[in-house]
């Protein structure tokens, strides 16, 4: 089962109690109806339900419509390769009104949604996003991108629902293709607000779960780029300091350094594998890190002033 159909299969299973706010829902379903431009045509709905649970969203659109209309509207079914739909033609007078008025609306506000379509409060306009999204939306697996589409007609219907998605701090991107408009979210924040608000509690955890594996895996990289370069950099100067002392010994300048410098200088070069603060434990006795750093630092500046005064010359 795909992440969208389970969101979608969270969201059916939402049914709102009260008049309003069923109505708000049923419009946001078939607020994407094809409107008829003649008589000899009937309104319809093309509505895409995963393969499996087709009766449960016919079922599901027919008790609102007879909770809402006491009637039932007329619904075929199509199924295209591994695609299916219910092709819903909702022969009431009432609704074609009101999807009408919303198309042909010239002032884009929510006042106007919400006057029309009878918005009473914030579960209405929860129900109502949560029925086109249902009817017209996808969003894709959060495990491999952020990504919630919603398409409408471009009409009037466009600019109402895109004040709506204003007014509830929800602004998405937009785009047209061959006569619709697609609002769009990319990012996980936007997406896992609208979800929330739309009442797909499941979708948002598995957002917000994947946000924190991310987050996760994204510190353990940090942490392991981190040491690596720590890595790189101590094999760097080690490799310095012993070149440096290499270039002493065949100069036959060694022996001439003081007993300290001596003995770091040759554990230096006897063991070139180890970490400054093995090397330092390998001193007998023992020093600090910062004493080893503090010998070798006065090793190389004998090394730098004999090759300085060897290019002299």
């Amino acid at each position: 089962m795909s992440y969208c159909t389970q969101i979608k299969d969270e969201l059916v299973g939402i049914l709102p109690k009260s008049t309003c706010c069923r109505r708000a829902l049923l419009f946001g379903l078939l607020y994407n109806t094809d409107l008829p431009k003649t008589k000899d045509i009937k309104m319809s709905l093309r509505f895409p339900v995963p393969s499996g649970t087709v009766m449960d969203y016919e079922q599901f659109i027919l008790h609102l419509f007879e909770q809402q209309y006491h009637s039932a509207p007329f619904i075929c079914k199509e199924t295209r390769g591994a695609h299916r739909y219910l092709h819903i033609y909702p022969e009431h007078k009432q609704i074609f009104k009101t999807l009408m008025t919303l198309s042909e609306a010239k002032e884009a506000n929510q006042a106007v949604l919400s006057d029309i379509l009878g918005l009473r409060c914030p579960e209405c306009t929860s129900a109502f996003v949560r029925g086109v999204f249902l009817s017209s939306g996808t969003v894709n697996d959060p495990q491999k991108s952020y990504h919630l589409e919603i398409k409408t007609h471009a009409d009037g219907r466009a600019d109402l629902l895109c004040s709506l998605f204003m007014n509830i701090d929800s602004m998405p991107g937009s785009t047209r293709r061959s006569g619709d408009v697609g609002f769009i979210w990319k990012s996980g924040t936007a997406v896992v607000e609208l979800l929330n608000f739309m009442g797909a509690t499941t979708g948002v955890f598995d957002i917000l779960n994947t946000q924190v594996e991310r987050e996760i895996k994204n510190n353990e990289n940090r942490a392991t780029n981190c040491d690596a370069r720590n890595i790189q950099r101590s094999m760097s100067a080690a490799a310095k300091h012993i070149a440096a002392i290499a270039y002493l010994e065949e100069n036959h300048l060694l022996d001439s350094l003081p007993p300290d410098l001596q003995a770091t200088a040759k554990l230096r070069l006897a063991r070139p594998e180890v970490s400054l603060s093995e090397l330092a434990e390998l001193h007998n006795p023992a020093i600090t890190k910062s004493g080893l750093n503090h010998r070798l630092e006065k090793i190389m500046h004998i090394y730098e002033s004999v090759k300085h005064a060897s290019s002299d010359i």
